[in-house]
């Protein structure tokens, strides 16, 4: 009985190389992988409800839009209006309460002008893009690696990890529960408004004239002076370093 059992295991290693099966199928299902044209769009915006966004520039002239199923998720809708593109979560008919979850793995041009995402629960990641940076989620972390600016972070329950080459308006770095890192260049202009309720507030490496310096605010000057750079937390430290 063994040998018979051990001849059948060999016949399907042979029959499934011989098909050209070298691996098992992939056990989370991929919803949606699909590559569409960039010309003509300013804004890839991403509204979903549950799990990881992860978004990263690249030097292709195209949007490719990965989703790797959770649960509950019955199709992704990618609409183009005017330079827009806004890329949804479509529910199956029957979800918890919370919604869909899924994995979005999202590649846009690096000069694209901006990437906005919102997402209930779950981290937003953006790395190596140029543009400039909207990112919204209620549970989760964000983190920006590699990248030049944004306009908005805001989550109620994450830390804030970011790199921030320059600041083209005010911006808005926001957490309930979590600490925030800004990695700042020290060329930039700007004036600054950090502060925490339980924490402490500490800047380091970078060309800044404080104006009110406490263990949990620092109000002050980057630089010339310049758009408003906001960072508050309820609950965490906050640290501004040069990158």
């Amino acid at each position: 009985m063994r040998n018979n059992a051990a001849l059948l295991l060999v016949a399907l290693a042979v029959a499934l190389a011989a098909a050209g099966c070298t691996s098992l199928p992939p056990s989370v299902p991929v919803v949606h992988d699909q590559a569409y044209p960039a010309a003509g769009l300013a804004v890839v915006e991403i509204e979903h409800q549950n799990g990881l966004v992860d978004v990263t520039g690249w030097d292709r002239d195209e949007i490719r839009v990965r989703v790797l199923e959770g649960r509950g998720v019955d199709s992704v809708s990618v609409e183009t209006a005017g330079d827009r593109m806004t890329v949804r979560t479509l529910p199956s008919g029957v979800v918890s309460i919370t919604g869909p979850q899924a994995r979005y793995e999202v590649s846009v041009p690096r000069a694209l002008d901006r990437v906005e995402v919102r997402t209930s629960n779950g981290q937003v990641q953006v790395s190596n893009y140029n543009g400039t940076i909207d990112a919204e989620t209620s549970n989760g972390a964000i983190r920006l690696s590699g990248t030049r600016t944004f306009e908005r972070l805001s989550t109620s329950n994450g830390a804030i990890d970011a790199e921030v080459r320059a600041l083209d308006a005010d911006a808005r770095a926001t957490t309930s529960n979590g600490a925030i890192r800004l990695a700042l260049s020290p060329t930039i202009d700007a004036r600054v408004e950090a502060r925490t309720s339980n924490g402490q507030v500490t800047a380091s490496g970078l060309p800044l004239t404080a104006t009110t310096a406490g263990p949990t605010e620092l109000r002050g000057t980057l630089g010339a002076g310049g758009p408003r750079l906001v960072v508050e937390t309820s609950n965490g430290a906050i640290t501004l370093s040069a990158i």
